[in-house]
């Protein structure tokens, strides 16, 4: 993840907290009236999401790829493919998603908060030319 604007770090540090289970540090990187809708079609707020980390799902890598944002002040949209792999819990049934992401952050006082994230399944091909385009 390359670029000037915060989110692009910020981004990077909520993949991390997933990978790591570290749900402490992603926690307030989320708004409190957070939308997530995964791929599946399932949708979670922010309460939902964390409880369905903690119970549900354990990352081992977590990935991004040609990422985009439009920055309109206190408001950024950020989208980009994304690729997962992970154990589902229980039964630790290993799975890999590839799914192009919508995500619009806000300004929180001095901090961002992911505040809307729309995932759309893709194939596994179009990761592989997506991180063939990465600069």
């Amino acid at each position: 993840m390359n670029g000037d604007h915060p989110v692009f770090g910020i981004e990077q540090a909520r993949c991390l907290a997933l990978e790591t289970g570290d749900i402490h540090s992603l926690s307030p990187l989320l708004s409190d009236t957070l939308v997530y809708v995964h791929a599946t079609g399932l949708v979670h707020d922010k309460p939902a999401l964390l409880a369905h980390l903690q119970e549900r799902v354990q990352f081992i890598e977590v990935r991004r790829a040609h990422l985009h944002l439009v920055d309109n002040g206190d408001t950024v949209w950020l989208t980009g493919f994304m690729r997962l792999v992970g154990l589902r819990i229980p039964g630790h049934e290993t799975f890999t998603a590839t799914s192009f992401v919508t995500q619009i952050w806000v300004r929180h006082h001095d901090s961002w908060r992911l505040s809307l994230f729309q995932s759309t399944k893709t194939s596994d091909d179009l990761w592989s030319v997506q991180v063939g385009r990465q600069p």
